[in-house]
């Protein structure tokens, strides 16, 4: 076999037949690439971050930052997280679908920031294949300690929830979002949605979506001064884990004042939820009086 060929033969036998058939290289290979994602962010090495990460994870991270007013690529660096080295933990398992992959380790996740005793944790990484390499995404926390039926799981040897939605590869690729720029405001937005699914986009920049829980993240490209557009979609569930029914949407411009944090700019709180809404969020001297630059 000529050399270049020998030199793509495991990625080509992982990619024809799946991870069942070279799964200690899948695993080598995704501990690697976590590896030099943590060494990035350790060494504070902008260059080894951005080879070892996933492209739409950069934009996505990029625009983080800006939409926070922060500059990047400094703020990248700028948090007091340490992220745990992998031969503190065991590994449960790795899973390929498609051009995405999951590791998931089980131990004591300790992100150095002094809390005694680290809980037991499900360490969630996730991957995806470009350039001809995995590249790091994103990492989840799972504290088992809230969940006894599943550390029972663990310590009896039982993985099969490695195969559920939470833990497995979604074999769906991520789009590369759009980059936005410097916003005139920095703004969040908080989602209750109790028995619904909701779908906020501001701006068509920023999209969020929650079902059946409640969440507060930064409206990415944050608002600009004046009028913004916000668009919903929402749907009733037919099955709901939440005892109650309750959809509350809201859009807060975020002051830098410790004493008036925030200013409520946008809130929808219907009675009855309608497929689709639509309206303006106006972000100016009116709507945030002295805040309002």
């Amino acid at each position: 076999m000529p050399r270049s060929l020998r030199l793509l033969a495991p990625v080509l036998a992982l990619a024809l037949f799946g991870p069942g058939v070279l799964s200690a290289a899948l695993e080598d290979d995704l501990a690697t690439s976590y590896s030099a994602w943590r060494k990035a962010i350790q060494d504070k090495d902008f260059e080894a971050w951005r080879r070892a990460t996933f492209y739409a994870r950069q934009i996505t991270t990029k625009n983080l930052i800006v939409s926070q007013r922060q500059e990047f690529p400094a703020a990248l660096f700028n948090f007091p997280v340490q992220f745990p080295p992998l031969d503190s933990l065991r590994l449960l398992g790795a899973r390929r679908k498609g051009d995405t992959a999951t590791a998931v380790y089980f131990g004591r996740v300790d992100f150095g920031l002094g809390v005694e005793p680290v809980p037991e944790s499900l360490l969630i990484t996730r991957f995806v294949f470009e350039r001809r390499a995995w590249r790091f995404d994103s990492s989840t926390v799972m504290n088992v300690d809230n969940s006894p039926a599943l550390k029972r799981s663990i310590e009896s040897g039982d993985l099969a929830f490695l195969d559920d939605p939470p833990f497995a590869p979604s074999g769906v690729t991520p789009p590369v979002p759009a980059q936005c720029g410097l916003p005139d405001y920095v703004a969040d937005v908080h989602i209750v949605a109790l028995g619904y699914r909701a779908q906020v986009e501001i701006n068509g920049i920023s999209s969020h979506s929650v079902e059946d829980n409640v969440g507060t993240e930064v409206v990415i490209g944050g608002l600009k001064k004046g009028e913004n557009r916000i668009e919903l979609k929402l749907e009733k569930l037919a099955q709901s884990a939440s005892p109650e029914q309750l959809l509350q949407i809201s859009v807060h411009v975020k002051t830098g004042d410790l004493e008036n944090p925030a200013v409520q700019v946008f809130r929808y709180e219907p009675s009855t939820a309608p497929p689709t809404y639509t309206a303006v969020i106006r972000a100016d001297s009116t709507t945030l009086g002295r805040y309002a630059r």
